[in-house]
């Protein structure tokens, strides 16, 4: 006997209310799991001080950003993201320049994105998983390569603060005065790295291969006489200088000032973009350490030290007044909603066992006496791996390793550096850059096993 049309309406609407009530549980399930997984992230890796949390909001409805603790306390949000709306901002971070979506972050505000938005954005990159080729364990996989610094000639080393110069006698046993730039060094550790990284099949790209050169492929002094002048000119027009501010630069400000305060910001974003635009699986950034309390004397003579130890910086932690501009905010939210930072732990723990393993150097323990590791970085569950907030670890969107692999200032390091016995790609270098390189081919060949182990 057919049912009564009322009844039967009757009986739609209670099915179609309980299975809407059926998916909004699910929602809000899922959506619960994506706090705590958010709120887990943000305690974990980003937030150093705890006045961070005074521009940042994790709720049931989304993540908001507030422009001043005074603003969260009101609910003036300054931007809000849905959480159905994460993989539209992930297109964001990694298909297009900062810029872009900095103006996003600017527009928004409490709004939903445009329906139009997500289509339009280039697909989320394809992690990699693994190769299916024994002989070629890497075939597939994109690896930026960032070598830190410039180097080039000792006097550029000397602007830079990056060098070891020890005094004639000093060293036992060898009479000589000792002098290289850590510049130097990273570009041939960065030749040899990708020379093996290629034979393993991966596609890798350098920020710059030459010592001496900078990001923008030209040497400092390049930059200085032909982009100085248009960099304050942008900043004037970005209403970061003043005419008058942007004048006292171009006039009266000093070299060393220059460099640290204008140039190196310029040289980093550069840097950031060549790897962004590259879209690698992981990035390298290469780079040496000295112990912190070597100081130099008046004529830049350092002392030899006893200390050595390696580690290395994933980004996350960041300090008070660090997310005090727009920019500083859409930064941190890149960091937290992607899985960018797990994944450079995880990297960043195979190349420092692979540095303990193959180069006899321990992972750095004595962190109190480092101010840099106590005071500006959180610990990970890692052995020798740190959360920093870093230009690069800031900027780079993309897993990373960024690698500190020995104190150059060791009494024993510091001689084997020294000694120019080796060439790669017609550069002199010394064998200890070499295998410095084969420590971190090590690891990401390990890095590699442990992703394709994790699909199996």
């Amino acid at each position: 006997m057919p049912l009564n049309p009322k009844i039967r309406f009757i009986l739609m609407v209670l099915l179609l209310g309980n299975a809407t009530i059926f998916l909004q549980a699910q929602k809000g399930e899922e959506y619960a799991m994506l706090m705590a997984q958010y709120q887990t992230r943000m305690d974990k890796y980003l937030v150093k001080d705890s006045s961070v949390y005074q521009y940042f909001k994790i709720s049931p409805v989304g993540i908001s950003t507030f422009a001043t603790p005074e603003d969260k306390a009101t609910n003036q949000v300054e931007f809000h993201l849905f959480w159905d709306e994460i993989e539209t901002f992930q297109k964001l971070v990694y298909g297009t320049p900062p810029e872009t979506g900095l103006d996003w972050f600017g527009m928004k505000k409490t709004n939903r994105f445009p329906a139009w938005l997500k289509d339009t954005l280039p697909d989320l990159p394809t992690r990699f998983s693994g190769s299916s080729d024994p002989a070629k364990p890497l075939a597939g996989m994109r690896i930026a390569i960032d070598p830190g610094h410039i180097g080039g000639t000792m006097q550029m080393a000397f602007l830079e603060r990056k060098y070891v110069k020890i005094k004639k006698g000093d060293y036992p046993n060898f009479p000589a005065e000792i002098q290289f730039n850590e510049g130097n060094l990273a570009v041939a550790t960065s030749l040899e790295l990708r020379r093996l990284l290629k034979e393993a099949g991966a596609e890798v790209m350098l920020t710059r291969e030459k010592g001496g050169n900078t990001a923008f492929g030209k040497s400092y002094q390049n930059w200085r006489d032909y982009e100085y002048r248009r960099a304050l000119n942008r900043y004037a027009r970005d209403k970061k200088l003043t005419e008058k501010e942007a004048q006292w630069w171009l006039t009266q400000a000093t070299e060393k000032d220059i460099f640290h305060k204008i140039f190196k910001d310029e040289d980093f974003k550069e840097r950031a973009r060549k790897i962004n635009e590259f879209k690698p699986d992981l990035t390298l950034i290469v780079h040496y350490n000295i112990v912190e309390s070597n100081e130099a004397d008046k004529d830049l003579y350092l002392t030899l030290q006893e200390d050595n130890y390696c580690m290395a910086f994933v980004p996350g932690s960041f300090m008070k007044n660090e997310t005090k501009a727009p920019e500083d905010r859409f930064q941190f939210l890149c960091k937290l909603l992607t899985d960018d930072i797990e994944l450079s732990e995880k990297a960043s723990a195979e190349v420092i066992l692979q540095h303990e393993l193959h180069l006899s150097v321990p992972a750095v323990q004595k962190e109190e006496g480092l101010k840099y590791l106590t005071n500006a970085s959180i610990k990970t569950a890692s052995k020798g791996v740190y959360a920093r907030n870093l230009s690069m670890t800031r900027l780079v969107n993309s897993p990373m390793v960024f690698g500190e692999s020995l104190c150059q200032d060791n009494v024993d390091e510091c001689l084997r550096l020294f000694s120019i016995d080796q060439q790669v790609e017609g550069v002199q270098t010394s064998r200890r850059c070499l295998e410095v390189a084969r420590a971190y081919f090590l690891g990401v060949l390990d890095y590699a096993k442990t992703l394709k182990k994790e699909q199996e």
